[in-house]
């Protein structure tokens, strides 16, 4: 009966909006966070839909984002889309959908998750930096949510692990003894 009733409701959307949530073979879930929008947003987000076409998870992660956003700021989701760097991703023909849907996608983590975007971005500044090689994975904690931060060494033999670690070595010595990048990345939280 729950999914009779949902079916009917989305009869209440757009008709642009039905074809598109038709066109792209989206699920029933999908179409119900629709939905959960208001009229205007809806209409706000239809111009998004259409020119990136994102997919299915994609679709959720956004409506995700701008009702968070929105509920946070209070705020509706329609000015949202006015924003200069919302209109700009939104806008620009020359860069290929999928780089404008991960543009657009990274705006409104930004906007949804300020601190902990800066924390990536920061961490992400100090990996480059270090000049690891391919072999070494770094990684910070999940969501920055803990103090250990993780590496990783691919080698196939002990003259290769060597060599690795060598190069740790190397980063570690360079490094300033005063100061530790990778507490003030943590305590960034």
């Amino acid at each position: 009966m729950r999914i009779l009733k949902q079916m009917v409701d989305l009869l209440g959307l757009e008709r642009r909006l039905r074809e598109y949530l038709v066109g792209e073979d989206l699920s029933l879930s999908t179409a119900v966070r629709l939905l959960q929008l208001d009229k205007e947003a809806q209409g706000a987000i239809l111009p998004l839909l259409t020119a990136l076409r994102p997919g299915e998870n994609r679709v959720k992660e956004i409506i995700s984002f701008l009702q968070e956003i929105s509920l946070r700021d209070r705020m509706p989701i329609a000015s949202l889309f006015v924003r200069g760097d919302v209109a700009e991703a939104l806008n620009d023909m020359e860069t290929p959908r999928p780089q404008r849907i991960e543009r657009l996608r990274g705006i409104l983590k930004r906007m949804r998750f300020p601190r902990l975007t800066a924390m990536e971005e920061k961490f992400a500044a100090y990996k480059r930096s270090l000049s690891l090689p391919p072999r070494i994975s770094f990684l910070p904690p999940p969501f920055f949510e803990g103090e250990e931060f993780r590496m990783e060494l691919r080698f196939k033999d002990f003259r290769s692990f060597r060599e690795l670690a060598a190069k740790l070595h190397e980063i570690a010595a360079a490094e300033d003894k005063n100061t530790d990048p990778l507490l003030d990345i943590s305590r960034s939280r």
